[in-house]
């Protein structure tokens, strides 16, 4: 049982740490192909953004590379969003 236990987390944890760093590339994409990003909140981005900084912070402190390096890229995403926020309005 504690081996099936295990398989189950480490599947969970893996879904969970492709999806949150691939979970904004798509916005990031639109924005980049449409040259518009009237649509974006500068507010979720900013708020994503501080989330993601603070799992990235608090996986260096537990020194978890699974909780710490997705975030780095959403966390680059949400800079990469903001940015084309700015630049395109």
């Amino acid at each position: 049982m504690l081996v099936e236990n295990t398989i189950i987390t480490q599947i969970i944890c893996i879904i969970a740490t492709v999806t949150t760093a691939i979970s904004l590339l798509p916005q990031l994409l639109k924005i980049y192909r449409s040259r518009s990003a009237k649509d974006i909140s500068h507010l979720s981005m900013f708020y994503m953004a501080i989330c993601s900084l603070s799992w990235i912070l608090y996986g260096l402190i537990i020194d978890d590379f699974i909780v710490w390096s997705p975030n780095v890229i959403c966390l680059l995403s949400c800079v990469g969003i903001i940015y084309g926020k700015i630049r395109l309005g």
